[in-house]
């Protein structure tokens, strides 16, 4: 019992640092944060929508989601596309992005995006490369 107690504030404490270590307006520039849980932020864009982030136990960013492509703000960091670039990626493969996307730290470190998106009457689910934009998978949803 008392080993699941020191877990549970090893976990609130780290949570704590990543609150401090973590700037989640370095990601959506212009936003301003609406709710804080636990390295969860939720962050409102300047056009209104809004954008979650969430961050590791030592602050550095973990994952990104959001519903607006076309709308939302996100810059994931040096040497990565920001989402407008994948936006635009997406629409000059000639799909429609659909509005839902998600950017994700994979466990080899490997940074991607997925994003959902329309092509031919068809829904797909297209999974990015966030460093070179290169398309990992195309997947029909």
């Amino acid at each position: 019992m008392k080993s699941l107690l020191g877990l549970t504030i090893l976990t609130l404490s780290l949570s704590s640092i990543a609150a401090k270590n973590a700037d989640p307006l370095q990601f959506v520039p212009g936003g301003q944060v609406v709710q804080v849980k636990l390295g969860e932020y939720l962050v409102k864009t300047p056009n209104g929508t809004n954008v979650e982030l969430e961050f590791t136990s030592i602050g550095n960013l973990d994952e990104a989601e959001g519903d607006f492509i076309e709308k939302d703000v996100f810059i994931p960091g040096p040497g990565l596309k920001t989402l407008k670039e994948i936006e635009t990626l997406v629409k000059g493969l000639g799909y429609t992005p659909t509005g839902d996307w998600s950017f994700d730290t994979q466990i080899l470190g490997r940074k991607i995006y997925e994003v959902d998106a329309m092509k031919d009457n068809l829904k797909w689910e297209l999974t990015i490369d966030a460093t070179d934009g290169s398309i990992i998978k195309e997947e029909r949803d």
